[in-house]
């Protein structure tokens, strides 16, 4: 029984830290874990998305 349990507790760690290693990342490219005074990441929209965007929500008459 203690065997099983050291197994399942194994398992679960390994999980939860393939988890944390693949969400952590984003937050800190995101500046979430710095000090940087702006957080985010800039994105950057050419005219023909942002038009394209802008079209889509219009209706059609």
């Amino acid at each position: 029984m203690d065997r099983f349990f050291l197994v399942i507790v194994l398992i679960v760690g390994l999980f939860v830290g393939y988890l944390i290693g693949y969400s952590i990342p984003p937050f800190i490219e995101a500046g979430v874990f710095t000090g940087r005074q702006e957080k985010g990441v800039k994105v950057m929209i050419d005219e023909k998305v942002k038009k394209y965007y802008e079209k889509l929500y219009e209706e059609e008459e």
